[in-house]
Parts: C-alpha cells; sequence; structure tokens
C-alpha cells in the first residue's frame, strides 16, 4: 500500500447529511412553528397577522416568537453539531430613544449565546446558512417586505465560559441574564 491509496479509497467530499441538506424545509418548518404559536397565543387569525405586529414590533409577539424559535434553532443546531453543550437566548429591550420601527421591514430578531466546547467553522458555516434559509423563509411569508436578520448569535468556548471572557459575560450578567434554551 502506498500513501496515495488511502486518498482514493473513499471519496473526498461526503453527500452532505440528510438534516443539513434539509435545512431550507427545517428552518421553515421551525418558524412556521413559531408563527402558529404566536397566532394562537396572541388570539390571532394566523401567520399574517403576527407578522403585522411583528413589523410593528409588538413587544408581546416578538416575544412569544422568539421564545418558539429559539426552541425550535436549539433543537435543530444541537442536533447537527455534538459540541454544542448549551444555547441560551436574551431579549433586545427597545429603548424609548430608538427611532421608530420601519414597517416596511418585519423583524423577528433572535439573539442567542451558544456555548461549546470548540468554535468551528463548520458551526459558523451552519449559522449562516440557517440564517438565510429563516431570512428566506421569512420574505417568502411577507412576499414585498424586506427581512432583517434573524440570527444574531455568538459563539463562546469553554475557555471563554471558564475566564468570563467576551460574549461569555453576557451569559452572567446581573441585570440582563439570559434564558437557558437548550443544554446537554
Amino acid at each position: 500500500m502506498t500513501l496515495a491509496e488511502p486518498l482514493f479509497a473513499k471519496p473526498l467530499l461526503s453527500a452532505p447529511s440528510p438534516a443539513l441538506a434539509d435545512l431550507p424545509r427545517a428552518a421553515d418548518a421551525r418558524l412556521s412553528h413559531a408563527l402558529a404559536t404566536g397566532a394562537e397565543a396572541l388570539a390571532l387569525p394566523g401567520e399574517a397577522a403576527v407578522i403585522e405586529r411583528l413589523a410593528g414590533r409588538d413587544e408581546i409577539a416578538c416575544g412569544v416568537c422568539q421564545q418558539e424559535l429559539a426552541a425550535g434553532v436549539a433543537e435543530y443546531l444541537s442536533a447537527l453539531d455534538a459540541d454544542i453543550t448549551a444555547i441560551y437566548s436574551y431579549m433586545y429591550a427597545y429603548h424609548p430613544d430608538d427611532k421608530p420601527p420601519d414597517r416596511a421591514q418585519v423583524a423577528l430578531p433572535l439573539y442567542l449565546v451558544i456555548c461549546t466546547r470548540r468554535q468551528t467553522a463548520a458551526l459558523i458555516s451552519l449559522l449562516a446558512a440557517l440564517d438565510r434559509a429563516l431570512r428566506q423563509s421569512l420574505a417568502d411569508r411577507c412576499q414585498t417586505r424586506q427581512v432583517a436578520h434573524v440570527l444574531n448569535v455568538h459563539v463562546v468556548d469553554e475557555t471563554e465560559v471558564h475566564n468570563q471572557a467576551g460574549y461569555a459575560t453576557l451569559l452572567l450578567a446581573p441585570r440582563r441574564e439570559p434564558d437557558r434554551v437548550w443544554k446537554r
């Protein structure tokens, strides 16, 4: 056996995992569930009514949809990346000095801190792809509206958490402690 033989013994590129190949459908299902839960919680007639509330930055509609979407995203990511140890969600609170919402732009911002054993380029790529899929799914529902980024994610590794450095400090913030969405 020569050194070159192992390279040709198996394909250089493997087929994507079924879960990864199905990312757009998975993102759409999680968004659909979050919007349906929002409609049920707010006694609204359907997704379109929830989207109108999101466009107006209704805090209750945003909160309900964010919680459900965070749970769905956490479930999906943790199934694909065994290095993820916990996922936390924190809400952006609108300040009175913020400029008024642009009703032409629907926002469902999801702020997450993902704790992982080690940061990888694969996880960062997965997060970018998931954000694109969620934005596309939301844009398809809104038809003419612009859609802002859905995922605002900070990945921290065990060293940052141990040293309480960088975004890991958000996990211990006394005034705005994030909600743990998922833990391995």
